[in-house]
Protein backbone atom coordinates (compact mmCIF):
# COMPACT_ATOMS: atom_id res chain seq x y z
CA UNK A 1 0.00 0.00 0.00
CA UNK A 2 1.42 3.38 -0.99
CA UNK A 3 0.64 6.50 1.01
CA UNK A 4 2.12 9.67 -0.36
CA UNK A 5 1.57 12.86 1.60
CA UNK A 6 2.40 16.35 0.42
CA UNK A 7 5.83 16.63 2.06
CA UNK A 8 7.03 13.38 0.51
CA UNK A 9 4.87 13.36 -2.59
CA UNK A 10 6.14 11.98 -5.86
CA UNK A 11 6.41 14.66 -8.55
CA UNK A 12 6.70 13.72 -12.19
CA UNK A 13 9.63 15.41 -13.96
CA UNK A 14 8.31 17.18 -17.05
CA UNK A 15 10.44 18.02 -20.06
CA UNK A 16 9.89 21.31 -21.85
CA UNK A 17 10.94 22.68 -25.18
CA UNK A 18 14.17 24.58 -24.65
CA UNK A 19 14.27 28.34 -24.07
CA UNK A 20 17.12 30.63 -23.17
CA UNK A 21 17.48 34.10 -21.71
CA UNK A 22 18.28 36.88 -24.18
CA UNK A 23 19.44 40.47 -23.82
CA UNK A 24 17.27 42.44 -26.27
CA UNK A 25 14.82 44.89 -24.75
CA UNK A 26 11.37 44.42 -26.29
CA UNK A 27 9.98 47.77 -25.11
CA UNK A 28 7.37 48.68 -22.51
CA UNK A 29 4.92 51.00 -24.25
CA UNK A 30 1.19 50.62 -23.57
CA UNK A 31 0.79 48.81 -26.92
CA UNK A 32 3.97 46.75 -26.73
CA UNK A 33 4.14 43.00 -26.19
CA UNK A 34 6.69 40.88 -24.39
CA UNK A 35 8.33 39.45 -27.49
CA UNK A 36 6.67 37.20 -30.06
CA UNK A 37 5.62 33.57 -30.38
CA UNK A 38 8.65 32.81 -32.54
CA UNK A 39 11.36 34.39 -30.36
CA UNK A 40 14.14 31.86 -29.80
CA UNK A 41 15.52 33.88 -26.91
CA UNK A 42 13.69 34.95 -23.78
CA UNK A 43 12.59 38.60 -24.02
CA UNK A 44 13.56 41.07 -21.34
CA UNK A 45 10.74 41.32 -18.82
CA UNK A 46 9.67 37.68 -19.30
CA UNK A 47 10.57 34.70 -17.12
CA UNK A 48 11.08 31.66 -19.34
CA UNK A 49 10.34 28.43 -17.54
CA UNK A 50 12.72 25.59 -18.43
CA UNK A 51 11.42 22.81 -16.13
CA UNK A 52 8.23 21.91 -14.31
CA UNK A 53 7.02 22.05 -11.63
CA UNK A 54 8.22 25.63 -11.29
CA UNK A 55 7.89 28.00 -8.32
CA UNK A 56 8.62 31.73 -8.24
CA UNK A 57 8.33 34.19 -5.36
CA UNK A 58 7.95 37.57 -7.01
CA UNK A 59 6.05 40.86 -7.05
CA UNK A 60 4.08 42.78 -9.65
CA UNK A 61 5.07 46.09 -8.03
CA UNK A 62 7.39 48.05 -10.30
CA UNK A 63 6.97 45.76 -13.32
CA UNK A 64 5.51 46.58 -16.72
CA UNK A 65 1.82 47.28 -17.30
CA UNK A 66 0.83 46.18 -20.80
CA UNK A 67 -2.40 44.20 -20.26
CA UNK A 68 -5.52 45.91 -18.87
CA UNK A 69 -8.06 43.08 -19.26
CA UNK A 70 -8.59 39.60 -20.64
CA UNK A 71 -11.13 37.95 -22.90
CA UNK A 72 -11.87 35.19 -20.37
CA UNK A 73 -13.02 37.82 -17.82
CA UNK A 74 -14.03 40.89 -19.85
CA UNK A 75 -15.72 42.60 -16.88
CA UNK A 76 -12.61 42.40 -14.69
CA UNK A 77 -10.18 45.30 -14.83
CA UNK A 78 -6.47 44.44 -14.55
CA UNK A 79 -4.82 47.85 -15.17
CA UNK A 80 -1.91 47.37 -12.82
CA UNK A 81 1.55 45.97 -13.46
CA UNK A 82 2.03 42.30 -14.32
CA UNK A 83 4.66 39.59 -14.45
CA UNK A 84 4.86 37.39 -17.55
CA UNK A 85 6.09 33.77 -17.80
CA UNK A 86 6.72 31.72 -20.93
CA UNK A 87 6.19 27.95 -20.93
CA UNK A 88 7.01 25.72 -23.93
CA UNK A 89 5.29 22.36 -23.64
CA UNK A 90 6.76 19.33 -25.39
CA UNK A 91 3.92 17.03 -24.27
CA UNK A 92 0.15 17.37 -23.95
CA UNK A 93 -1.03 17.73 -20.37
CA UNK A 94 -3.01 19.66 -17.81
CA UNK A 95 -1.18 22.91 -17.09
CA UNK A 96 -2.00 24.54 -13.77
CA UNK A 97 -0.83 27.96 -12.59
CA UNK A 98 -1.56 28.68 -8.94
CA UNK A 99 -1.06 31.66 -6.64
CA UNK A 100 -0.48 31.71 -2.90
CA UNK A 101 1.39 33.77 -0.31
CA UNK A 102 -0.06 37.12 -1.38
CA UNK A 103 1.15 40.08 0.65
CA UNK A 104 -1.16 42.28 2.72
CA UNK A 105 -3.55 44.24 0.50
CA UNK A 106 -2.34 42.47 -2.65
CA UNK A 107 -4.91 41.33 -5.21
CA UNK A 108 -3.35 39.73 -8.27
CA UNK A 109 -4.91 37.24 -10.68
CA UNK A 110 -3.40 34.52 -12.83
CA UNK A 111 -4.06 33.95 -16.55
CA UNK A 112 -3.08 31.35 -19.18
CA UNK A 113 -2.73 32.70 -22.73
CA UNK A 114 -1.98 30.84 -25.94
CA UNK A 115 -0.41 33.93 -27.54
CA UNK A 116 0.84 37.18 -26.06
CA UNK A 117 -2.52 38.81 -26.61
CA UNK A 118 -5.05 39.44 -23.85
CA UNK A 119 -7.76 38.34 -26.30
CA UNK A 120 -6.38 34.80 -26.38
CA UNK A 121 -6.94 34.06 -22.69
CA UNK A 122 -7.59 30.34 -22.20
CA UNK A 123 -8.34 30.41 -18.46
CA UNK A 124 -7.88 32.69 -15.47
CA UNK A 125 -8.67 32.83 -11.78
CA UNK A 126 -8.20 34.77 -8.59
CA UNK A 127 -5.97 31.95 -7.35
CA UNK A 128 -5.78 29.19 -9.96
CA UNK A 129 -5.93 28.73 -13.71
CA UNK A 130 -5.93 25.36 -15.46
CA UNK A 131 -6.23 24.02 -19.00
CA UNK A 132 -5.59 20.82 -20.93
CA UNK A 133 -3.08 21.92 -23.57
CA UNK A 134 -1.42 20.52 -26.67
CA UNK A 135 2.35 20.86 -27.14
CA UNK A 136 3.32 24.45 -27.90
CA UNK A 137 4.16 27.82 -26.39
CA UNK A 138 1.99 29.36 -23.69
CA UNK A 139 2.15 32.40 -21.46
CA UNK A 140 1.27 32.80 -17.78
CA UNK A 141 0.44 36.35 -16.72
CA UNK A 142 0.11 37.41 -13.08
CA UNK A 143 -1.67 40.75 -13.24
CA UNK A 144 -2.70 43.35 -10.66
CA UNK A 145 -6.42 43.94 -10.18
CA UNK A 146 -7.75 47.49 -10.09
CA UNK A 147 -10.74 48.52 -7.96
CA UNK A 148 -13.44 51.10 -8.72
CA UNK A 149 -11.35 53.91 -7.23
CA UNK A 150 -8.59 53.26 -9.74
CA UNK A 151 -6.28 51.74 -7.15
CA UNK A 152 -4.07 48.92 -8.44
CA UNK A 153 -3.46 46.21 -5.86
CA UNK A 154 -0.01 45.10 -6.97
CA UNK A 155 2.45 43.34 -4.73
CA UNK A 156 4.10 40.08 -3.72
CA UNK A 157 2.96 36.53 -4.50
CA UNK A 158 4.21 33.00 -4.98
CA UNK A 159 3.42 31.29 -8.28
CA UNK A 160 3.52 27.53 -8.89
CA UNK A 161 3.25 26.11 -12.42
CA UNK A 162 2.85 22.35 -12.90
CA UNK A 163 2.04 20.02 -15.78
CA UNK A 164 0.40 16.61 -15.37
CA UNK A 165 0.73 14.33 -18.39
CA UNK A 166 -1.05 11.02 -19.04
CA UNK A 167 2.06 9.01 -18.18
CA UNK A 168 3.07 11.08 -15.16
CA UNK A 169 2.36 8.42 -12.52
CA UNK A 170 2.71 5.13 -14.38
CA UNK A 171 5.42 3.99 -11.94
CA UNK A 172 2.83 4.13 -9.16
CA UNK A 173 0.26 2.08 -11.05
CA UNK A 174 -1.88 4.85 -12.58
CA UNK A 175 -2.11 3.85 -16.23
CA UNK A 176 -1.96 6.48 -18.99
CA UNK A 177 -5.35 5.42 -20.37
CA UNK A 178 -7.01 6.15 -17.02
CA UNK A 179 -5.05 9.31 -16.26
CA UNK A 180 -5.46 10.59 -19.81
CA UNK A 181 -9.23 10.20 -19.55
CA UNK A 182 -9.03 11.65 -16.06
CA UNK A 183 -7.28 14.79 -17.29
CA UNK A 184 -9.90 15.26 -20.02
CA UNK A 185 -12.68 14.84 -17.46
CA UNK A 186 -11.07 17.23 -15.00
CA UNK A 187 -10.47 19.89 -17.64
CA UNK A 188 -14.09 19.68 -18.78
CA UNK A 189 -15.35 19.80 -15.20
CA UNK A 190 -13.07 22.70 -14.33
CA UNK A 191 -14.14 24.66 -17.40
CA UNK A 192 -17.82 23.95 -16.66
CA UNK A 193 -17.54 25.16 -13.08
CA UNK A 194 -18.09 21.73 -11.54
CA UNK A 195 -15.21 22.37 -9.15
CA UNK A 196 -12.84 25.10 -8.00
CA UNK A 197 -10.46 22.67 -6.29
CA UNK A 198 -7.31 21.04 -7.64
CA UNK A 199 -7.21 17.87 -5.54
CA UNK A 200 -8.57 15.12 -7.75
CA UNK A 201 -9.38 11.43 -7.38
CA UNK A 202 -9.26 8.64 -9.97
CA UNK A 203 -10.41 5.05 -9.38
CA UNK A 204 -9.35 2.61 -12.09
CA UNK A 205 -11.79 -0.31 -11.85
CA UNK A 206 -9.84 -2.26 -14.49
CA UNK A 207 -7.13 -2.95 -11.89
CA UNK A 208 -7.59 -5.93 -9.53
CA UNK A 209 -8.76 -5.09 -6.02
CA UNK A 210 -5.53 -6.55 -4.61
CA UNK A 211 -3.56 -3.62 -6.11
CA UNK A 212 -3.73 0.12 -5.45
CA UNK A 213 -6.33 1.60 -7.79
CA UNK A 214 -7.68 4.66 -5.92
CA UNK A 215 -5.37 7.56 -6.69
CA UNK A 216 -5.55 11.09 -5.31
CA UNK A 217 -3.60 13.81 -7.11
CA UNK A 218 -2.67 17.37 -6.25
CA UNK A 219 -2.83 18.92 -9.70
CA UNK A 220 -1.57 22.23 -8.31
CA UNK A 221 1.87 20.73 -7.85
CA UNK A 222 1.75 17.68 -10.08
CA UNK A 223 1.95 15.33 -7.10
CA UNK A 224 0.32 12.06 -6.17
CA UNK A 225 -0.95 12.12 -2.59
CA UNK A 226 -2.48 8.64 -2.24
CA UNK A 227 -2.40 5.31 -4.05
CA UNK A 228 -4.77 2.96 -2.21
CA UNK A 229 -6.75 -0.24 -2.61
CA UNK A 230 -10.50 0.27 -2.94
CA UNK A 231 -13.48 -2.09 -3.08
CA UNK A 232 -16.01 -2.58 -5.84
CA UNK A 233 -19.60 -3.68 -5.49
CA UNK A 234 -20.37 -7.36 -5.09
CA UNK A 235 -22.69 -7.13 -8.09
CA UNK A 236 -19.81 -5.90 -10.22
CA UNK A 237 -17.47 -8.80 -9.59
CA UNK A 238 -16.19 -10.95 -12.43
CA UNK A 239 -17.53 -14.50 -11.87
CA UNK A 240 -14.17 -15.87 -13.04
CA UNK A 241 -12.04 -13.63 -10.79
CA UNK A 242 -13.52 -12.09 -7.67
CA UNK A 243 -10.79 -9.43 -7.57
CA UNK A 244 -11.84 -8.03 -10.96
CA UNK A 245 -14.76 -5.89 -12.08
CA UNK A 246 -16.96 -7.23 -14.87
CA UNK A 247 -19.63 -4.52 -15.14
CA UNK A 248 -20.84 -1.29 -13.57
CA UNK A 249 -24.35 0.05 -13.06
CA UNK A 250 -26.40 3.10 -12.13
CA UNK A 251 -29.36 0.98 -10.96
CA UNK A 252 -30.74 0.90 -7.42
CA UNK A 253 -30.22 -2.38 -5.55
CA UNK A 254 -27.82 -3.71 -8.20
CA UNK A 255 -25.01 -3.67 -5.60
CA UNK A 256 -22.76 -2.62 -8.46
CA UNK A 257 -20.27 0.20 -8.59
CA UNK A 258 -20.90 3.01 -11.08
CA UNK A 259 -18.73 4.67 -13.71
CA UNK A 260 -17.95 8.30 -14.52
CA UNK A 261 -17.23 11.68 -12.99
CA UNK A 262 -18.72 12.56 -9.60
CA UNK A 263 -18.42 15.48 -7.21
CA UNK A 264 -17.31 14.54 -3.70
CA UNK A 265 -19.81 16.30 -1.45
CA UNK A 266 -20.43 16.55 2.30
CA UNK A 267 -19.10 14.30 5.04
CA UNK A 268 -21.22 12.58 7.70
CA UNK A 269 -21.00 9.94 10.40
CA UNK A 270 -22.97 6.81 9.59
CA UNK A 271 -23.05 3.06 10.04
CA UNK A 272 -19.59 2.84 8.48
CA UNK A 273 -18.16 5.74 10.47
CA UNK A 274 -16.78 8.87 8.84
CA UNK A 275 -18.02 8.89 5.23
CA UNK A 276 -18.56 11.28 2.33
CA UNK A 277 -21.43 11.43 -0.16
CA UNK A 278 -20.99 11.47 -3.92
CA UNK A 279 -23.05 13.39 -6.47
CA UNK A 280 -22.94 11.86 -9.93
CA UNK A 281 -22.44 14.32 -12.77
CA UNK A 282 -23.21 11.95 -15.66
CA UNK A 283 -26.89 11.21 -16.35
CA UNK A 284 -27.53 7.54 -16.99
CA UNK A 285 -24.15 6.48 -15.66
CA UNK A 286 -23.87 7.71 -12.05
CA UNK A 287 -26.54 10.32 -11.35
CA UNK A 288 -28.22 7.89 -8.92
CA UNK A 289 -25.13 7.70 -6.69
CA UNK A 290 -26.62 9.85 -3.93
CA UNK A 291 -29.98 8.08 -3.94
CA UNK A 292 -28.19 4.71 -3.95
CA UNK A 293 -26.03 5.84 -0.99
CA UNK A 294 -22.85 5.26 -2.98
CA UNK A 295 -20.33 6.86 -0.62
CA UNK A 296 -16.66 6.64 0.28
CA UNK A 297 -16.24 4.98 3.67
CA UNK A 298 -13.86 2.79 5.63
CA UNK A 299 -14.04 -1.02 5.72
CA UNK A 300 -12.04 -3.71 7.48
CA UNK A 301 -12.35 -5.78 4.30
CA UNK A 302 -10.38 -3.11 2.38
CA UNK A 303 -7.05 -3.78 4.09
CA UNK A 304 -3.81 -5.54 3.28
CA UNK A 305 -4.48 -8.03 6.06
CA UNK A 306 -7.78 -8.99 4.39
CA UNK A 307 -5.96 -9.55 1.10
CA UNK A 308 -3.31 -11.63 2.88
CA UNK A 309 -6.00 -13.80 4.46
CA UNK A 310 -8.33 -14.20 1.44
CA UNK A 311 -6.35 -13.38 -1.68
CA UNK A 312 -8.69 -10.56 -2.68
CA UNK A 313 -10.35 -7.45 -1.25
CA UNK A 314 -13.86 -7.71 0.13
CA UNK A 315 -16.81 -6.27 -1.79
CA UNK A 316 -19.26 -3.54 -0.86
CA UNK A 317 -22.78 -2.84 -2.10
CA UNK A 318 -21.32 -0.45 -4.68
CA UNK A 319 -19.38 1.92 -2.45
CA UNK A 320 -15.67 2.65 -2.90
CA UNK A 321 -14.54 1.55 0.58
CA UNK A 322 -10.94 2.04 1.72
CA UNK A 323 -8.59 1.02 4.51
CA UNK A 324 -9.64 2.54 7.88
CA UNK A 325 -6.03 3.58 8.46
CA UNK A 326 -6.25 6.13 5.65
CA UNK A 327 -9.98 6.73 5.17
CA UNK A 328 -10.41 9.91 7.21
CA UNK A 329 -7.39 11.67 5.72
CA UNK A 330 -8.33 10.63 2.18
CA UNK A 331 -11.94 11.76 2.64
CA UNK A 332 -10.81 15.11 4.03
CA UNK A 333 -8.53 15.59 1.02
CA UNK A 334 -11.40 15.10 -1.45
CA UNK A 335 -14.54 16.38 0.26
CA UNK A 336 -16.19 19.75 -0.23
CA UNK A 337 -16.57 19.75 -4.00
CA UNK A 338 -13.51 17.97 -5.39
CA UNK A 339 -13.95 15.69 -8.38
CA UNK A 340 -13.53 11.92 -8.56
CA UNK A 341 -13.47 9.87 -11.75
CA UNK A 342 -14.50 6.21 -11.61
CA UNK A 343 -12.88 4.75 -14.72
CA UNK A 344 -13.71 1.52 -16.57
CA UNK A 345 -13.65 0.19 -20.13
CA UNK A 346 -17.37 0.72 -20.63
CA UNK A 347 -17.82 1.42 -24.35
CA UNK A 348 -21.14 3.23 -23.94
CA UNK A 349 -19.68 5.58 -21.33
CA UNK A 350 -16.41 6.14 -23.19
CA UNK A 351 -18.29 7.03 -26.37
CA UNK A 352 -21.07 9.14 -24.84
CA UNK A 353 -19.64 10.81 -21.73
CA UNK A 354 -19.56 14.57 -22.06
CA UNK A 355 -16.43 14.52 -19.90
CA UNK A 356 -14.19 11.85 -21.42
CA UNK A 357 -15.40 11.15 -24.97
CA UNK A 358 -12.84 12.21 -27.57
Amino acid sequence: MIRLFTKIAVVASVGLLGCSVGEDDQGWGSDSLYGTETDAECPVGVTCVDSLPFTDANTTAGSGAVFDGYSCAPETSEPGPEQVYRVDLATEGLLVASLEGLGAGVDVDVHILDTLDQGTCIDRGNWDAAALLKPGRYWIVVDSWGDSTGTSHEGSYQLTIALTTADAHLSLGLYPSALGAGLRAFAEGWGSGDTEELEYGIIDYRVPSTDPRFFVLDLRRGEMLYAERVTHGEGSKDPNDIAMVASLSNVEDSHQSSVGLVRVAETYWGANGYSVRLDGLEPGFNDNDRDRAIVVHKADYATQSYVDAHGYLGRSWGCPAVDPAVSEALIDTLNGGRLLLKYFDDSSWLENSSYVAL
